[in-house]
């Protein structure tokens, strides 16, 4: 026992240690992105979950002739169907609780050993991957099972199925099929104190394995609206009033023809991403192509581009770095068609700015990069 309790140290060890680094989004993680639509923070999640219990059992046996008691091992196994609910208050903390039934499978002596109802807390923390199916958690979780049948008789006494409190720890793995689904594994360790017991008070140390599925309610995809582009209308050309030549005095020299002088205004344009998203849509590369147009038009005009996030969704850490992609996929595809670096200047704000105001009706179009060349 010793030895499988050491090995899941290990294991919860190496969980915690190896998967809990950080990594940059790049362009090469595209196709990953495309898999994986936001994040779980602020929202309710349903769970259920099937597993077995596997416990090796230091057993105490009431003997009426014998005031001196008796010591045995016993391996005991259960299935057990658990389903709950919670809350997910960020990305990587979950908090609810979980109620179900055990089934005991092979209990002492070939006699019934009881089947319980279960009630437990459950706390519930993922090492969150960014754009990624997959998360690294550990649980911990506690409560209480209630014995509902299997009573027994031993020396002529008759033995209620005890009460068990019971604690466990347990590291697993999530794995994202949906937006809003995830298929969970997890292997831990579980003790049981067991109460209530006429001949035997049993205390039970062992292995407990899961599988199960969490399911949370789907965001709402919501589409920015354009803002639309203010038309320059050129000025109008004034002709001169033509020269009446007097008799018989010579014809003046005629007036020259006023200089226009073009008003050349700034060309700002708003360009909305979908949540935790960077890639531009081209509906708003549309408005890249203005700016690439105004530029070529104006050789000396410099453009500012500046990125921003949604201060209710996400994190500070994840605001500052997808504001920083939302600046350079701009900054890209400005390049690519052909505008001089140097031309550029590029600045991210992530969530510490919001520039159309932090009212609900505005959140979406926070997601932003706002270009002015002038």
């Amino acid at each position: 026992m010793r030895k499988i309790l050491a090995l899941l140290a290990i294991f919860c060890f190496a969980c915690t240690t190896a998967f809990a680094v950080n990594e940059d989004v790049t362009p090469a993680q595209s196709d990953v992105q495309k898999s994986w639509q936001g994040d779980i923070a602020k929202k309710w999640e349903f769970r259920g979950r099937l597993g077995g219990f596997w416990g090796y059992t230091d057993h105490h046996t009431w003997d009426a002739s014998n005031p001196d008691a008796t010591d045995r091992h016993q391996d005991d196994w259960f299935a057990a169907f658990e389903a709950g609910f919670g809350y997910n208050f960020t990305n990587k903390f979950y908090a609810g609780v979980e109620g179900g039934f055990w089934w005991k499978a092979f209990p002492f002596y070939g006699v019934p050993a009881g089947d319980a109802a279960a009630a437990n807390l459950v706390l519930n923390y993922r090492f969150f991957k960014e754009n990624k199916r997959w998360h690294w958690f550990i649980q911990g979780r506690g409560g209480y099972a209630w014995g509902t049948s299997g009573d027994r008789t031993v020396m002529g006494v008759t033995d209620e199925t005890p009460n068990t409190i019971n604690l466990e720890i347990m590291p697993g793995v999530n794995y994202r099929l949906r937006e809003n689904i995830d298929l969970v594994l997890g292997i831990g360790y579980q003790h049981l104190f067991n109460k209530g017991s006429e001949v035997a008070y049993d205390n039970e140390n062992g292995i407990i394995a899961k599988v199960g599925i969490n399911i949370r309610k789907k965001s709402p995809v919501v589409v920015p609206v354009p803002v639309p582009v203010p038309v320059v209308e050129p000025e109008p050309v004034v002709e001169p009033e033509p020269v009446v030549e007097p008799e018989p005095a010579p014809a003046p020299e005629p007036a020259p023809a006023p200089v226009v002088v073009e008003e050349v205004k700034p060309c700002i344009q708003n360009v909305f991403f979908l949540i935790n998203r960077y890639d531009i849509r081209p509906m708003e590369m549309a408005k890249v192509e203005e700016c690439v147009a105004y530029l070529n038009k104006y050789p000396n005009a410099t453009i500012d581009i500046t990125g921003y996030a949604d201060k209710n969704t996400g994190n500070y850490t994840i605001n500052q770095r997808l504001s920083k992609q939302r600046v350079n996929a701009v900054y890209d595809a400005l390049v690519q068609r052909g505008i001089d670096a140097k031309r550029i200047r590029k600045d991210y704000k992530g969530d510490t700015v919001q520039p159309f105001g932090n009212d609900e009706a505005n959140y979406t179009k926070n997601r932003c990069t706002i270009c002015v060349a002038e």
